[in-house]
């Protein structure tokens, strides 16, 4: 709109003056030829002179309402696309950003246990995950018929719904397999025994529930004896028990120096990020799959 009476001023004063250029030439040419031939002569030349310099100013004028029109009219044909093009490219930010945030929530809430599942604490007594504070040593492993605690020393985060189809179990092997891909009749998993030992024993029944409740914590042996299954604590990652354990050395260590007080449904942030960066990770090796592709 500034552009446009930007624009009207400027043509108005340049139709001014050339209004002023005609007036005084044709006040020339009426002065000399009523000299010569008399006034009525020089008055009707004067006339029609007048009425040629007022088509022409007319002309003129409609040229340039007709360009400004033009102008002005790209200039919204242009706008229109822009703002279209930035509606889509919002419109895919959105929902992206919705498809990301819905991952990232899938994934955190696939990292969990059932409050309800025990463990076996140090001083020999069974209680429900629930109850678990940071600095209690749970049942982690059993070598060679010796039973080995380990402190918890991050408590992730707690809250509600959960289906835990993609936790890892250790199987025969003592290799991490999704709990999701346990086969019935075919996959051994490692369970504790009343004699301290980890015996394989074939998986006999597979069934997905849904609980109200969900905990994710971590010891610092990285795994944990819960309802006597060897499980763990790593989910949706790189399946490689070693390699988690390093990643999570350093919030490790930091516990060490400053424990932990973090108990809430919000996800602890070292936890955060770590899923997040495994999650842009993952949808970078799906794009670049999909170009490949192509």
């Amino acid at each position: 709109m500034a552009f446009s009476r930007r624009l009207g001023l400027r043509e108005q004063e340049e139709n001014e003056r050339k209004a002023r250029e005609a007036e005084e030439r044709r006040q020339r040419e009426y002065d000399e030829l009523k000299r010569r031939e008399g006034e009525a002569i020089a008055r009707a030349n004067y006339e029609m002179q007048r009425a040629e310099d007022e088509r022409r100013a007319n002309e003129n004028r409609d040229k340039e309402l007709q360009n400004i029109k033009d102008t002005l009219l790209e200039r919204v044909t242009r706008l229109n696309k822009r703002m279209t093009e930035l509606s889509k490219a919002n419109e895919y930010l959105t929902n992206r950003n919705n498809q990301l945030s819905n991952e990232i929530n899938e994934l955190k809430n696939k990292s969990c246990f059932w409050p309800e599942k025990q463990v076996k604490l140090e001083s020999g007594r069974i209680i429900q995950m629930s109850e678990l504070q940071i600095g209690d040593r749970v049942l982690s492993n059993i070598k060679n018929g010796v039973a080995e605690f380990s402190d918890v020393y991050l408590i992730a985060h707690i809250g509600q719904l959960l289906l835990t189809t993609t936790h890892y179990v250790f199987d025969e092997n003592l290799s991490i397999i999704f709990a999701k891909n346990l086969r019935p009749g075919e996959t051994r998993i490692l369970v504790s025994d009343d004699g301290n030992r980890l015996v394989p024993v074939f998986v006999d029944n597979i069934t997905n529930e849904w609980r109200d409740k969900y905990i994710s914590f971590y010891t610092r042996a990285g795994s944990v004896i819960a309802n006597g299954v060897f499980s763990s604590f790593y989910d949706h990652c790189p399946p490689s028990q070693m390699l988690m354990n390093l990643v999570f050395l350093p919030v490790r260590w930091w516990t060490y120096m400053i424990p932990s007080t973090h108990r809430e449904e919000r996800l602890h942030p070292y936890v955060q990020f770590l899923e997040t960066a495994y999650l842009s990770f993952i949808n970078v090796m799906k794009k670049s799959k999909r170009l490949t592709n192509n």
